[in-house]
C-alpha cells in the first residue's frame, strides 16, 4: 500500500519543495525566459525546474516570485 501512496503523491503533487505552486512557477519561468510553458518541468528528485529544450535549470530555492 505504501508504494501506491508514493506513486499517487508523485503524480498529483502541485507544490514544489519550497511550497510554491508548480504550475504558477512554470508560467512565471516561461514568461521571464520568453519560452513556452510546455518546455518547463519540475524535477522533484533534485528540486529544480528545467527547460527541456535548452537544459536550463533553476533550483526551486532560487525562485523569488
Amino acid at each position: 500500500m505504501k508504494m501506491v501512496s508514493m506513486i499517487k503523491e508523485l503524480l498529483t503533487s502541485t507544490k514544489d519543495v519550497t511550497g510554491k505552486d508548480i504550475d504558477a512557477v512554470i508560467w512565471q519561468l516561461a514568461e521571464q525566459h520568453k519560452t513556452s510553458i510546455y518546455s518547463w518541468s519540475y524535477i522533484k528528485e533534485s528540486s529544480h525546474y528545467e527547460n527541456t529544450l535548452d537544459e536550463k535549470r533553476v533550483h526551486a530555492s532560487e525562485i523569488n516570485f
